[in-house]
């Protein structure tokens, strides 16, 4: 499971906890057992007022999973480097290509130390089938990736 599940579970369980809570709070406030101000309130607008609060909290929550799933998410996909590539230095902790950057040795183009048990399609591997070999059109791609960064 990557980080970013995780942050969306989290999320998810931390949003429920938060609406049964103010589900619970809202059904203590109607039926006036917490504070003797909402007695003057008719009922139904202290629902919907346990609704709306409830509905910005869940979104509110939602937001935030968004943002942090998403932040952290530096290296994009696209003509330059495929979702496998990306996918695979994700996993290997390098969320910004800067960061792989200052790990890529330019002079003998070779990725330092990328080591993994699942490998995608694309990958090339030296005889113990730990470390990627910088094939050329590997080697092209990231190359053009980190000079066009710095």
């Amino acid at each position: 499971m990557t980080q970013n599940q995780n942050i969306k579970d989290i999320a998810i369980i931390t949003s429920l906890i938060i609406v049964i809570i103010s589900l619970l709070v809202s059904h203590s406030l109607i039926k006036r057992d917490i504070l003797p101000l909402f007695a003057t309130i008719p009922s139904d607008l202290l629902y919907l007022m346990a609704a709306v609060i409830s509905s910005l909290i869940i979104l509110g929550s939602s937001i935030l999973a968004y943002r942090k799933t998403t932040e952290r998410q530096k290296i994009i996909h696209g003509k330059r480097l495929s979702k496998d590539i990306c996918d695979f230095i994700k996993d290997q902790g390098f969320v910004d290509i800067k960061v792989l950057a200052k790990r890529f040795n330019i002079k003998t183009n070779e990725i330092i130390e990328l080591i993994s048990e699942n490998l995608g399609k694309e990958f090339y591997f030296t005889k113990d089938r730990k470390t990627i070999i910088s094939k050329q059109y590997i080697r092209k791609i990231i190359i053009e990736e980190i000079k066009r960064i710095r």
